[in-house]
């Protein structure tokens, strides 16, 4: 319930967003400060901030689910952007203090330079982060056990965890990962919970996924334990909704 107190909040943070945007795109030119221009970036831009909401007050769908996955994207692009709009604000804020407040930095000149700094900023960093998401790394742990195991003196374990798959993960991204799984010739992988996003409608290929994870190649097995996000589970910009039933798993969940 914590969102619905901050959700004032948050539109708010929007509107500030989106109002900071039209402000720079003025300054660029004129015409877009035209309402033919001005209304229907305003309407696409609440859309795109209202999409958390959207996805969790639609029934399950095809178009809810294309809905979630829009608003997974927005959510990160948002507070991206939000962080270097709030740090140049601050920045001028300061500047409008001091002696420079007569200089360029407050000319058309410089809102258009800073605006375009922002925008590239931001863009930049989400990208970045898209790239990064995908990019799986293996890192390496050296482990001493005080035990006895037989024969055995050295065990390789492959340790993976949240994987999330849903709205934002689906096969190539599993595919990726057992991948560089197999390549270690693990001797036993061990998955360590938060294996889906709240939501087993939300992966894009359930049967490829399965496929994938089927094919991981190890000594001794595959063990797999859920997480708190393992549980089918009303979901709202990382806040969950428990309206005091019990919490289960999703018999889909379960099978798969």
């Amino acid at each position: 319930m914590i969102f619905l107190f901050l959700l004032p909040f948050y539109l708010g943070v929007s509107s500030y967003m989106m109002f900071r945007f039209f402000y720079w795109m003025k300054h660029c030119n004129h015409r877009f400060n035209w309402l033919r221009f001005k209304v229907p970036f305003a309407v696409l831009y609440l859309f795109m901030a209202l999409s958390p909401v959207i996805a969790f007050l639609l029934p399950k769908s095809a178009f809810a689910i294309i809905i979630r996955r829009i608003s997974t994207y927005w959510i990160g692009i948002m507070l991206y952007a939000l962080l270097y709009v709030v740090l140049f604000d601050l920045l001028r804020l300061i500047a409008k203090h001091t002696k420079l407040k007569n200089t360029f930095l407050f000319s058309r000149g410089s809102v258009i330079s800073i605006g375009s700094v922002v925008v590239a900023c931001a863009v930049a960093t989400c990208l970045y982060g898209i790239f990064n998401a995908r990019n799986i790394k293996v890192n390496e742990y050296n482990v001493t056990v005080d035990k006895s195991c037989g024969d055995t003196k050295q065990l390789k374990a492959v340790l993976v965890a949240d994987l999330h798959m849903g709205y934002a993960i689906g096969v190539d991204h599993i595919t990726n990962m057992v991948e560089k799984i197999n390549a270690q010739e693990p001797d036993i992988v061990i998955i360590a919970g938060d294996i889906f996003d709240n939501s087993y409608d939300g992966m894009d290929d359930p049967e490829g996924i399965k496929a994938q994870l089927q094919s991981i190649k190890s000594k001794y097995g595959v063990y797999a334990v859920y997480g708190n996000h393992d549980i089918d589970e009303k979901i709202l910009m990382g806040f969950t909704f428990d309206w005091g039933g019990k919490q289960l798993h999703n018999e889909k969940m379960t099978n798969f």
